[in-house]
């Protein structure tokens, strides 16, 4: 049943163009897929299913699938009728097909019109940049929400009033039902805390699930008024509830607070009566009292221990966009050494509460005790285009948030997803399991694999993507990542197990998507998290050495500037005992060592960039961005020359001496405006300005790299 579960799942291989449809040959499985299993569902009342494909669930699914990619193909490519095309696929018509299959295979149609006019992308990007009117459109997957169809529109996104909206509210209550009743089963108690992190592209995706999710949990319910917005709140008598009320811990992102702060204020309002209730097991009340308590005996003022001990809602600081613990900081590897490094990095930005009176102000030691007790962390999975291998924030946001639990409480919670792709078989999964199914979905499947392959440089990064997050999930999730994962990734894009030539690939369309994937892998070896054998080691050693002798160093996130990573290759390659790999060693140093070669007169017109380096310790982030920064433009000029370059002109700025730089620095000047020659006048020469022109052209070049490779 699992591998028909596998089998059965849809995942993307291809890329979006802009301006270009859907291919040809995958447009009818899209179409198929937007119709959801309800159609499916109805279709198998029509078109009898054979036993031999009917023996498990999964057999009936797969069968009826096939059969509606025939029939949206006959209708849509063929332009038979829907009861005609029902008929050649081996279905039994009778004077009408039922309004589910007949209404699905008109909106295929419908549908496959409106991707015609994709087109839309390109001419309305044109028309804003005119100032011109752009069409405006709703946001969202079309399988989602296949009003999104025709792309190319002025997005919008929903009003906020609206969230959680009735549909929401009613599966939201099925999942935490869901949830509560395995925690019963397999643990024999409810969670005692679940901590949700609240993301606003999931809401804007399922309007609402997550943040019913909460309210449910503590009891409460929406209010909708006439026009089904929701501005309020009432609580859930307990006799209705027929449950004890669960206790939460809320982590919004940034860019939640931003864009949704009235749901945060709902929220908090939600927490704040139930937190005054006078019932009999009610564990907010209990640990409001508690953390009250604590906080007075730290010296906290009564009427702000009071505030604090209600609040459940803790974040970074107002106004800021990202999340605690940026991904650049994690996959920057070379920067830091041990997990303890990276959660107290997240926990520096995600103490700040919000609740009534007290919005955005730092306080830690609330946030220190309102956390314990969380034993289940939960977080909304609603793209099919994303998942927790295709997603970093999987790892970085869910993931970094169930890390703060097991440092701050001493212990690991479960991790869970609210699977709300489809809302026809919506349900909550342990995010390990989930990842370990996307990997044979996605990483490990031909299909997908060679889906990527058709996509050339950008197949290729989407590869390395997932070999990188790879990484994420074993530093915020000890365990999630077992060996076998990381030998079958070797397997298949380092050894080519599928015969697929992947390293002649990667070759000619972007071997730096091939460095940053065996980097990836190398960091892993090196930091305890896969434990491969000395042939694995020194083999991906040589691979990746060979690749930057070959093409130079690629600037990524993980291998920019990463210092202990190259100390590690070298130690490698000469320890291996061969006379080819010492051999490889010394090219492999030298081409960190050697300036770029690069006109003079261009240099000085990028100005001093530093080499790739070590991270300094007090700014890892900025050193990585920079060293990347170089690689992608071309190295500019030497470590040390840039350095002296830079300090000249920091003590000019600052004394206003006109000293000159040291030998060999590359001074930044800006430059002079000069009066119009008189008619007449010849120039002394063209060549600054092609000089000039061509930096101008490599500046830009590294740029689009850089966005295109992003």
């Amino acid at each position: 049943e699992y591998l028909h579960d596998i089998e059965g799942e849809t995942t993307p291989v291809s890329l979006h163009v802009l301006g270009e449809p859907p291919r040809e040959d995958l447009m009818v499985p899209f179409l198929t897929t937007i119709l959801k299993h309800k159609f499916l569902d109805a279709l198998g009342r029509v078109v009898p299913v054979p036993a031999a494909d009917s023996r498990l669930p999964g057999d009936r699914v797969i069968y009826l699938r096939r059969k509606a990619e025939e029939a949206v193909e006959l209708v849509v490519r063929r332009g038979l009728a829907p009861a005609d095309a029902v008929a050649a696929i081996g279905g039994k018509v009778s004077d009408t097909l039922p309004t589910e299959v007949q209404k699905g295979l008109e909106f295929a149609v419908d549908l496959n019109q409106r991707f015609a006019k994709t087109t839309d992308e390109i001419d309305n990007i044109l028309a804003a940049f005119d100032g011109r009117f752009i069409p405006p459109g709703p946001v969202n997957s079309p399988i989602r929400n296949p009003g999104a169809v025709p792309t190319g529109r002025n997005l919008y996104m929903l009003n906020p009033e609206e969230i959680p909206t009735k549909p929401s509210w009613e599966l939201a209550t099925k999942l935490v039902d869901q949830l509560l009743e395995r925690s019963l089963k397999d643990k024999g108690h409810y969670p005692a805390k679940i901590a949700f992190d609240l993301r606003p592209h999931a809401t804007f995706r399922d309007y609402g699930v997550m943040e019913a999710q909460i309210l449910y949990c503590l009891g409460v319910e929406p209010v909708w008024d006439d026009r089904d917005l929701v501005n309020d709140v009432r609580v859930i008598p307990s006799e209705k509830l027929k449950r004890p009320r669960i206790d939460v811990f809320i982590a919004p992102g940034g860019l939640y607070a931003l864009n949704l702060p009235g749901r945060l204020e709902l929220l908090d309002k939600a927490i704040r009566l139930v937190a005054e209730l006078k019932e009999k097991d009610n564990a907010v009340l209990a640990n409001s009292e508690r953390v009250r308590g604590e906080l007075e005996q730290r010296g906290v003022p009564a009427d702000r221990a009071v505030a604090w001990s209600r609040a459940r809602i803790f974040g970074v600081p107002p106004g800021e966009y990202g999340s605690p613990g940026n991904s650049a900081y994690i996959q920057q590897s070379g920067s830091w050494t041990t997990r303890e490094e990276v959660i107290e990095h997240y926990l520096a930005m995600a103490k700040n509460v919000y609740t009534k009176d007290h919005w955005g102000e730092a306080a830690p030691e609330a946030y220190n005790r309102q956390i314990q007790g969380t034993d289940t962390v939960l977080r909304s999975w609603s793209d099919h285009m994303t998942g927790p291998l295709a997603s970093k924030y999987m790892w970085l946001q869910g993931g970094q948030l169930a890390m703060a639990v097991e440092r701050m409480t001493g212990k690991k919670p479960d991790y869970l997803l609210s699977d709300v792709r489809d809302f026809d078989k919506a349900g909550v999964v342990r995010a390990e399991d989930a990842l370990a199914k996307e990997f044979r979905v996605r990483l490990f499947n031909r299909k997908w694999i060679e889906g990527m392959m058709k996509e050339g440089y950008s197949g290729a990064d989407q590869i390395a993507v997932m070999v990188a997050n790879t990484m994420g999930w074993e530093v915020v999730r000890e365990g999630s990542i077992p060996s076998q994962t990381w030998q079958e990734i070797d397997a298949v894009f380092v050894r080519d197990k599928l015969g697929l030539s992947i390293r002649q690939w990667f070759e000619s369309e972007n071997p730096f998507a091939f460095q940053e994937l065996s980097a990836t892998m190398l960091e892993s070896i090196r930091k305890g998290y896969w434990k491969a054998d000395a042939e694995t080691t020194r083999r991906l050693a040589e691979d990746y050495a060979r690749s930057v002798v070959r093409h130079g160093d690629n600037g990524g996130l993980r291998s920019g500037g990463n210092m202990p990573l190259r100390q590690y290759v070298e130690r490698t390659l000469v320890n291996s005992g061969v006379r080819d790999l010492a051999s490889l060693q010394a090219q492999y140093h030298a081409r960190f060592e050697a300036p770029a070669e690069r006109p003079a007169a261009t240099v000085a017109a990028l100005g001093p960039v530093p080499a790739p380096g070590p991270a300094p310790a007090t700014a890892p982030a900025q050193g990585q961005a920079n060293a990347s920064d170089v690689k992608a433009e071309g190295e500019a000029t030497s470590g040390k020359q840039a350095a002296a370059g830079q300090a000249a002109a920091n003590k000019a700025d600052a004394t206003g001496s006109k000293s000159p730089p040291p030998p060999g620095a590359v001074p930044i000047r800006g430059q002079r405006l000069e009066s119009a020659p008189p008619p007449g006048h010849r120039t002394q020469s063209v060549v600054p300005w092609v000089l000039t022109a061509s930096a101008l052209v490599l500046v830009l070049g590294g740029f689009f790299w850089r966005r295109r490779s992003a």
